[in-house]
């Protein structure tokens, strides 16, 4: 008998990656520019970065338009497919609010350790506080809003239905790679990067693929990678890709080795950050997962 090949179902998951992402390109590109523009006018609320070195919370926050649009396309698939949203990695349980919550603290203790480390050497200094508390509460509930939105559409984009499709069709570590260096590619626009931060991208990357295998689902992620930029650009308001972030609480600078201080990728361009998210994938990648994942062979 021949044995069955592996290139046809690796076509076909292709196929359908390749049809989904220009359904999203065509509503993320047409729809959603017309959604902001009517959210942002009927609130009253200018959509502007601001300067070109700083970023703003509130046009951040309207990206949960695009949040919208991409799990249309999710469902949409679905549909079409016959399989339920929960095999994208949108499993909804009555805990999904805590397993998000934890990843957020994972996020911020993340990041805490890298920048502790620094402090410790003496090549952070934080300095005094910029906003006084009331202030500070209400634009960290704003970015808090806005990198919710932004780790959301990132990991539906490339974690979710995408990275389903091809784990099942090409194996999950491919997949893995794959969609970690089209994450990493899709930074390569951020002027303020370098070789070291484009690295961590890379990382962070195969790190939230393999926390959706050992989870099951998306929600974990997301709070850590919304954790992980809430604490870098609002709580310690180092640069991030060369940006600072409007409202943030503390204006650092640092004194060493762009090596190990980052420079204008901030913390992410440190090497620190490179043997965390080393040690963590390792470390996610060999605990028993929770419920296996789709083509994790």
């Amino acid at each position: 008998m021949r044995p069955h090949s592996p290139i046809r179902p690796a076509l076909h998951a292709i196929g359908r990656v390749v049809a989904f992402a220009v359904v999203v390109l065509l509503l993320l590109a047409v729809v959603a520019p017309v959604g902001v523009k009517l959210l942002s006018k009927a609130a009253g609320i200018s959509t502007d970065h601001g300067l070109p070195a700083e970023i703003s919370a509130i046009p951040i926050s309207f990206r949960l338009v695009d949040v919208a649009l991409i799990l249309l396309a999710t469902w949409g698939a679905g549909i079409r497919e016959g399989v339920p949203v929960a095999a994208y990695g949108l499993k909804w349980g009555a805990v999904t609010w805590r397993v998000v919550a934890t990843g957020v603290a994972c996020g911020v203790g993340a990041l805490g350790m890298v920048c502790g480390t620094m402090l410790l050497a003496g090549r952070m200094h934080v300095g005094q506080p910029l906003l006084p508390l009331t202030p500070a509460l209400g634009s960290g509930f704003a970015w808090g809003l806005a990198f919710m939105a932004v780790a959301a559409m990132e990991e539906l984009l490339f974690r979710g239905y995408v990275f389903a499709t091809l784990s099942r069709g090409i194996g999950f570590w491919r997949a893995s790679v794959l969609l970690s260096a089209l994450f990493m590619g899709a930074h390569l626009r951020n002027a303020g990067e370098t070789w070291i931060g484009l690295l961590t991208v890379f990382l962070f990357g195969v790190l939230f693929c393999v926390l959706v295998r050992s989870t099951g689902a998306l929600w974990f992620g997301i709070g850590v990678h919304a954790g992980w930029d809430w604490t870098q650009s609002f709580l310690l308001g180092v640069p991030d890709s060369g940006t600072i972030a409007q409202g943030r609480v503390f204006a650092p600078w640092f004194d060493g080795p762009l090596w190990l201080t980052g420079g204008a990728p901030g913390p992410e361009g440190s090497v620190l950050t490179v043997t965390l998210l080393v040690l963590a994938i390792w470390r996610a990648a060999t605990i028993p997962p929770f419920r296996q994942f789709p083509g994790n062979d």
